[in-house]
C-alpha cells in the first residue's frame, strides 16, 4: 500500500470573503432508493485494502446504479449532475472491462475516475438540512459574501471600527476520516465561529462545505472548537467576536 503524507493547513481569514450569489433552486430530503444506491457505492469504492478490487459484477451494478442516478437528476433538469452520473458511468464501465481483464492497475485508475464523479456530484448538491440530516440541492444555492451577514451568535460583533481581531494562541489541525482519506477528498472548509470573551470559541456552523458526506466537514468543526484565541476587544474590553477559519484538507 502506497504511503500518503497528510498536509493539513488551518489559517484564520482576516478579510471578507466575496461569492457570486446564483439563483437558489429547491431543496429536498434524499428519496429512499437514491440513499440506498450512495450507501452501495460506496461499499464498492471504500473496500479498500480488505478487498481492493471489485468483480466485474459489482463494477456492472455500479454502472447500472449511476444510471438509476442519472434518471434521479434528469427530473429535476440539474444538468451538471447529469454530466457527473454520467462521467460516472463510463469510468464503472472501464472499471467492469478491467475488472474482467483482470487488469489491476487500470481497476485502481477507472475507480479513482468513479471517486472523482461521485465526489464532484456531492460537493455540488449535497447539504446538510436544519437538523444535520443530509439534502438534496437542485443547483448550487447561492453563497453568502461572508462577512456581510450576521454573525453567528447573538451578541457577537465583526472586526472592524473600534472591535480588534481575535490573536491566535493555540491551533488544532483536523483530521481525514477514514472514509475520506479512501474516496480522496481534498479542498477546503470554510467555518463561521465566535471567538469568546475567555479565547475559546463558541458557536461554529460551516460556511462552505467541503464534505458533509465522509465526516471531513464534522472533523474541521471539532478540530476548530478545540482552538484558542486572545480574545478581541472594544474599547478595551474583550467581547465575542466573529471570525472566518478555513481549514485545507490535502492528501500527498
Amino acid at each position: 500500500m502506497c504511503r500518503m503524507r497528510r498536509a493539513l493547513l488551518a489559517v484564520l481569514l482576516l478579510t471578507p470573503l466575496t461569492v457570486a450569489a446564483q439563483s437558489p433552486t429547491a431543496v429536498e430530503e434524499p428519496t429512499a432508493d437514491y440513499r440506498a444506491t450512495m450507501r452501495a457505492m460506496a461499499a464498492i469504492l471504500l473496500k479498500g485494502a480488505a478487498k481492493p478490487n471489485p468483480t466485474a459484477d459489482e463494477a456492472a451494478t455500479l454502472r447500472k446504479q449511476f444510471s438509476d442516478i442519472e434518471n434521479f437528476w434528469a427530473s429535476r433538469n440539474a444538468d451538471d449532475a447529469i454530466n457527473f452520473a454520467k462521467a460516472g458511468a463510463e469510468a464503472a464501465a472501464a472499471l467492469e472491462a478491467a475488472a474482467i481483464a483482470n487488469d489491476s492497475p487500470k481497476v485502481s485508475a477507472t475507480r479513482d475516475e468513479v471517486t472523482r464523479a461521485c465526489l464532484g456530484c456531492h460537493r455540488t448538491h449535497v447539504r446538510r438540512s436544519g437538523d444535520a440530516s443530509l439534502a438534496i440541492a437542485f443547483s448550487t444555492p447561492p453563497v453568502p459574501a461572508i462577512g456581510t451577514d450576521a454573525p453567528p451568535e447573538r451578541g457577537a460583533v465583526r472586526p472592524g471600527r473600534g472591535v480588534t481581531i481575535p490573536g491566535l494562541l493555540q491551533q488544532v489541525k483536523p483530521q481525514y476520516t477514514a472514509d475520506a482519506m479512501r474516496m480522496k477528498a481534498q479542498g477546503e472548509v470554510f467555518l463561521e465561529c465566535v471567538v469568546l470573551p475567555d479565547g475559546s470559541v463558541g458557536s461554529v456552523k460551516v460556511s462552505r462545505s467541503l464534505d458533509p458526506v465522509f465526516g471531513l466537514d464534522e472533523e474541521a468543526i471539532k478540530a476548530a472548537r478545540q482552538w484558542r484565541f486572545s480574545p478581541g476587544m472594544r474599547d478595551g474590553q474583550p467581547v465575542p467576536v466573529a471570525v472566518v477559519i478555513e481549514m485545507t484538507f490535502t492528501l500527498r
